[in-house]
């Protein structure tokens, strides 16, 4: 198949409404736990450390698939895991929320963590070669023009989620709450894969569409040297950066999606005004994903960058304080986080992405991911075990500083190639 035929098989509006799917899936399911997770850990007696590590079972389930999602995903197709992978996620979140005992949460976490895997590299997957081909058809069109936005459907997704925590907590009981969350992710989900079920499993060829490889797949020959050359001949100077990065990214998106509400809890705030603060925060992660996709030929993303590590900063500084300043300032600092954290991880995900010839991007972003998602797994871990020495609020205010990060490597995300063989 030539390239031409092949992009217009690919741009199609209800492909892309679908791609756009999986994205809203993915963000509904964890962002409606977590705004049920103040009722789960008050109904199993759990302190915060503990329900740090009550949820393990997610991150496991999401860890260790990260090791072999790519493979999956290339072999069988990302049109076809992704929708899969989204329907048995939402399951495993449903189940996982019902509340019918604490080992069953845990186990039934595992296995949307696991989905979730393979959800989460599919998606992008189609993201990353949709946005090639409109690249390729438009001259003036800059990476993350529509995976930023496809992200922030993500966060739409969480918004609704997290809306829903608003609607349903101390209204109605988990079980009926959650399962009806899996029915809806349930007929979504289908709804995606008969839409997808004819998308391309690959793109273009690499000079159609591609700005070109940037870094170059470890030889055979390189698995006989030491495990440290190994590791430097994969992740090159600027990808270990873009990965650090995309790691510290998810963990702190991860920390305040989960730990947010209740640490607003702890504090003395009502169950209403600390869903109300996860919501906008949720909302501003929004709105700052779908903003940027308009104007990106307008927007500078070293500059981006670097105001989005400082509103980060000042959003926790805010979250971690505003029991002496209020449930308005709760508010303010949610929104300064949420707008700040909005494209950071997407930002590494389009460099990365844009960085490999058309029918790496399975490989190239797994790479990124396998190792980036450790912050989702450690997250929780994390924050419960420094939370047991130091407290949550000192906890989160210290994570809080690896937004520094982006502040000083900003420059990796200048809006000509990125040069990862460096």
């Amino acid at each position: 198949m030539t390239a031409q035929p092949m992009n217009r098989a690919v741009w199609r509006e209800p492909v892309v409404l679908a791609a756009s799917g999986l994205f809203l899936l993915n963000g509904l399911g964890y962002a409606a736990l977590a705004s049920r997770l103040p009722e789960l850990q008050e109904r199993y007696g759990l302190s915060d450390s503990q329900m740090g590590f009550a949820r393990v079972g997610f991150v496991v389930g999401l860890t260790a698939t990260m090791f072999v999602a790519p493979q999956v995903v290339r072999r069988i197709g990302a049109a076809r895991v992704a929708p899969i992978a989204a329907g048995l996620y939402l399951a495993g979140i449903g189940l996982a929320g019902t509340g019918i005992g604490l080992w069953a949460t845990i186990g039934w976490l595992l296995v949307a963590g696991t989905f979730n895997a393979l959800l989460d590299i599919g998606q992008n997957v189609l993201a990353v070669r949709l946005e090639k081909v409109r690249m390729a058809a438009v001259s003036d069109t800059r990476e993350n023009s529509l995976l930023s936005p496809m992200e922030g459907l993500q966060a739409v997704g969480g918004t609704l989620g997290a809306g829903f925590g608003l609607v349903t907590a101390g209204r109605i009981p988990l079980l009926q709450s959650f399962v009806t969350l899996a029915a809806v992710g349930f007929l979504g989900a289908a709804t995606v894969f008969v839409i997808l079920r004819r998308f391309p499993t690959s793109t273009a060829p690499a000079d159609e569409g591609s700005t070109g490889q940037r870094y170059e797949p470890v030889q055979r020959k390189e698995q006989t040297a030491p495990l440290l050359a190994r590791i430097r001949a994969a992740y090159p100077s600027d990808l270990r950066w873009l990965t650090a990065m995309s790691f510290s990214a998810l963990l702190l998106e991860g920390m305040l999606t989960n730990w947010l509400a209740i640490l607003a809890v702890h504090s003395g705030a009502s169950l209403t005004s600390a869903t109300l603060a996860l919501t906008v925060f949720i909302g501003s992660i929004c709105v700052g994903r779908m903003a940027f996709g308009p104007l990106s030929r307008y927007l500078d993303r070293v500059w981006s960058a670097r105001i989005s590590g400082l509103l980060v900063i000042v959003g926790v500084a805010g979250i971690v304080t505003h029991s002496q300043s209020g449930a308005a300032a709760l508010a303010a600092a949610s929104v300064a986080a949420g707008l700040g954290l909005a494209n950071l991880h997407p930002f590494c995900t389009g460099s990365v992405g844009h960085g490999v010839a058309p029918g790496d991007e399975e490989h190239a972003l797994g790479k990124l991911n396998r190792v980036a998602y450790i912050g989702i797994a450690l997250e929780g871990m994390l924050i419960g075990a420094l939370a047991a020495v130091v407290g949550l609020a000192v906890a989160m205010a210290a994570i809080g500083l690896l937004a520094i990060l982006f502040v000083v490597k900003a420059p990796l995300f200048t809006t000509q190639d990125t040069v990862l063989t460096k």
